[in-house]
């Protein structure tokens, strides 16, 4: 019943664009047509 609405929402804003989420112990990339990746960071040793 709800379907198309979710595909509309879920609908690309931006073709060809690329997402990050920084994290404290890893970073994600994500580049259209191309597998997730991620990468180790050092922040998470950081002491405040």
């Amino acid at each position: 019943m709800y379907s198309f609405v979710i595909i509309d929402i879920l609908s690309k804003i931006y073709p060809n664009s690329a997402g990050i989420d920084i994290g404290s112990e890893k970073v994600y990339v994500s580049v259209e047509n191309q597998s997730v990746r991620n990468f180790r960071t050092f922040t998470a040793s950081y002491k405040h």
